[in-house]
């Protein structure tokens, strides 16, 4: 259990709420190098909380998908801009939380060994590579 001071100093977090009640923040709170690329992300965003199953292409129309492509192969876009919207909208529900927020946390590995990725890393006993995916769900216990 973290305090209100605590809150913001772990790893980045999503606010739990019920299925299909996803809070995500708007394009124009998106930090992106571009206008068409905080559109990009919003609608690639939508769809896949639209149809969380599946791969991308089963997930997205190909015009989407292509879109997607392209936005994820752009040297503009990273990891930090991508997330950094996310973050401070996330941060701002916790703190409008009145009592405790759990931060629950989980690695889950994810195994790519049946594609040649050099990439990857080890998993597992050291013949399986991927990599580790860590999920965080902050929890207002009040709801």
């Amino acid at each position: 259990m973290l305090s209100s001071s605590q809150r913001g100093s772990g790893a980045p977090v999503t606010t739990h709420r019920p299925r299909n009640q996803i809070s995500y923040p708007s394009s124009a709170a998106i930090a992106r190098p571009a206008k068409r690329l905080s559109r990009r992300a919003v609608i690639t965003a939508d769809a896949l909380l639209r149809h969380p199953e599946g791969t991308l292409p089963a997930k997205l129309a190909t015009p989407e998908l292509l879109g997607f492509y392209d936005f994820a192969n752009n040297p503009k876009v990273n990891h930090d801009n991508v997330l950094a919207a996310h973050f401070r909208h996330t941060r701002a529900l916790m703190e409008r939380c009145a009592g405790v927020v759990l931060i629950i946390h989980d690695t889950t590995e994810a195994d790519f060994s049946s594609l040649d990725i050099p990439e990857l890393g080890q998993l597992g006993n050291g013949y399986g590579r991927g990599l580790l995916v860590h999920n965080v769900l902050a929890v207002d216990l009040a709801h």
